[in-house]
């Protein structure tokens, strides 16, 4: 069904081509032909480019999420790297207290023995 602006898009051309408004030169014919084939190249390949576009976008949408998901699983691993790490620095400081505490506690004794 055609729109009423379409209608009378077509009703104003004519009347102005009959009162020799709009003349009909090589640049209008020119400026005509370009509009009409922009009209059909709109209406006939708007699907084919969308459904390019669509494919397109779906192709970067998964390469993203591939690219996240390996930069996410790295993260994992360093950050459970570093937690080890850290115990095992907790754990060796608690070590080296629990040895200096003991070596001092022995040199207390033995300056008491020795006195």
């Amino acid at each position: 069904m055609v729109e009423i602006n379409v209608i009378l898009s077509i009703f104003f051309f004519c009347l102005f081509s009959f009162f020799d408004i709009i003349v009909f030169n090589e640049e209008i014919l020119l400026t005509l032909c370009f509009l009409a084939f922009l009209f059909y190249c709109f209406n006939t390949l708007s699907g084919s480019v969308a459904a390019s576009f669509e494919s397109r976008a779906s192709k970067f949408e998964d390469d993203l999420l591939t690219t996240f998901g390996s930069s996410k699983d790295a993260l994992v691993i360093d950050f459970a790297t570093n937690m080890k790490l850290q115990n095992t620095i907790a754990k060796f400081s608690i070590l080296i207290t629990s040895l200096i505490h003991y070596l001092s506690i022995s040199k207390d004794f033995l300056n008491y023995k020795a006195a």
